[in-house]
């Protein structure tokens, strides 16, 4: 699979990678939640459905391209022993990463520095550097003096903000279902939502990651 970890020993190589950050992320989600509460808020209360559509693919699309317009993410990484050199971003040693998560994507979670979320931009990208970072990293780890800090790994699924998240999606699930029976007859299309959002959302709340 293309985004699955494996600490394989391939040799440190230029990486394809998209880089993104806090506003990136920020950016999709504000999206996801824009889009049905315009779309669902014009239908329910204005009755018009065109409008409620075009406001809902603006609010779900102008975010994003605000953020990944400002703040380009194509990158390149070579994992070093020390550190990432990233061609845009510049280096990253590992003296200033106090954890990292390897789930869908490599979070690096700096000291008083941006939170990096580091992703493959083709097909097996990820796995290798994924492979590579975590066994430079140990390996630095392993070098250094007794005492020194060092980053911990950290999971996703399974954590305090995925089932948060997966709670919301539960409840949203709940609002499509309740905004679809309103009309006559019901809009299929906001039911097919809500039992999308309501299968992610139990997934998310038993700690596993969600499949396609």
């Amino acid at each position: 699979m293309a985004n699955e970890c494996r600490a394989g020993m391939d040799p440190p190589d230029e990486l394809l990678v998209s880089v993104y950050t806090r506003w990136h992320q920020g950016s999709v989600i504000g999206g996801i939640v824009l889009c049905p509460a315009l779309a669902i808020s014009v239908i329910h209360f204005w009755h018009d459905f065109v409008i409620g559509i075009v406001l809902g693919m603006i609010g779900l699309l102008g975010p994003g391209l605000i953020a990944f317009r400002g703040f380009p993410s194509k990158d390149t990484v070579v994992v070093q022993p020390h550190g990432l050199a990233f061609s845009r971003r510049g280096w990253v040693p590992y003296s200033e990463i106090l954890s990292y998560g390897a789930d869908d994507y490599l979070k690096l979670k700096r000291a008083g520095r941006t939170t990096l979320l580091v992703a493959g931009r083709q097909t097996g990208h990820y796995a290798r550097l994924c492979g590579q970072f975590i066994r430079s990293i140990e390996a630095w780890h392993a070098s250094q003096p007794a005492g020194t800090p060092q980053a911990g790994r950290t999971r996703f699924y399974g954590g305090p903000l995925a089932r948060t998240i997966g709670g919301l999606l539960v409840l949203g699930s709940f609002f499509a279902a309740w905004a679809a029976w309103s009309f006559t007859p019901p809009k299929i299309y906001l039911l097919a939502m809500g039992g999308t959002a309501l299968v992610v959302g139990l997934a998310m709340l038993a700690g596993r990651k969600p499949s396609p």
